[in-house]
């Protein structure tokens, strides 16, 4: 099986990367992601963004849809670290200094402490393709990905992405071992790991931003510089997504989110504030 190590790494999304892999349609490939702190504090402002790409996929062209699997996250350690700050995040005011946790991961739970134990979840944070021109720093996301922070991207997923580059530049990273919606200290449990895919291309689903299909919901996702924004772009993004498969017009797909969708927070944290639309999948087959 192809694999992309850890130490092919950049700091964001762009068409000017090359390659660091190349996979066919169907290819089952891995990408090796490191521990986005590393135990590093203060974390290192350029270290603690990079990602693990890019990967080409050979006969993705602009204006399609890359569909991305995730097969499989396996964690390459036993620890995680959480990281909170006194200016970033949702507690803004009421932190009085920075501080950093050392979480270690044992029996399918991250420990938080001796009495304290969260369920593992394995998800990954960044995934996302190069734009059209230009570079998107790793943190930001967008209609490309990026730094989604859904933490319903686990194994068994799919990330579709609209496609702006030849070939996608598909780049990862970011794995959490455990993140609640809105990631509000800026930190999920920070680990690493390993994440097997396979990319396929999409030619009947028109999306403009990702689309994410896990575990029986579908989703849309979508940014804004505040929740308002980004909650406003999602909701239509979703009743579009309802007028084209299910022939609805859209002020019935609009009463259909109302009773049967839920909108949640991705993250509160990030230069673009996320969200997504949830939607069972038995409502919207994909």
């Amino acid at each position: 099986m192809k694999t992309v190590g850890k130490d092919r790494l950049v700091p964001g999304y762009s068409p000017s990367y090359s390659p660091a892999l190349v996979v066919d349609q169907g290819e089952t490939f891995v990408a090796q992601t490191h521990d986005r702190f590393g135990g590093h504090f203060p974390p290192d402002p350029v270290a603690n963004n990079m990602i693990t790409g890019p990967v080409f996929v050979r006969g993705a062209q602009p204006g399609q849809v890359l569909k991305v699997d995730i097969l499989d996250i396996r964690l390459t350690t036993d620890h995680g670290f959480i990281n909170i700050f006194p200016d970033r995040g949702g507690f803004q005011g009421r932190i009085p200094e920075a501080r950093q946790r050392r979480v270690p991961i044992a029996d399918n739970y991250c420990h938080f402490s001796d009495k304290i134990k969260v369920p593992l979840s394995l998800m990954v944070g960044r995934i996302g393709v190069a734009p059209k021109e230009g570079e998107i720093p790793s943190n930001t996301v967008g209609p490309h990905g990026g730094n989604m922070d859904n933490n319903m991207i686990i194994a068994g997923a799919s990330v579709y992405l609209p496609l702006f580059v030849e070939g996608g530049l598909l780049s990862v990273g970011d794995i959490h071992a455990a993140m609640g919606d809105g990631e509000s200290c800026i930190s999920g449990v920070e680990t690493a790991g390993d994440i097997t895919m396979r990319c396929s291309v999409v030619t009947d689903l028109p999306i403009t931003r990702p689309l994410v299909v896990s575990h029986g919901s579908v989703m849309t996702t979508a940014e804004g510089d505040t929740l308002d924004e980004a909650a406003r772009i999602a909701l239509f993004d979703m009743a579009d997504l309802m007028v084209q498969r299910l022939g609805l017009d859209f002020t019935e797909a609009a009463m259909l989110i109302s009773v049967a969708a839920d909108l949640r927070v991705c993250e509160i944290v990030n230069p673009k504030k996320d969200v997504k639309v949830v939607v069972p999948s038995r409502i919207l087959p994909i």
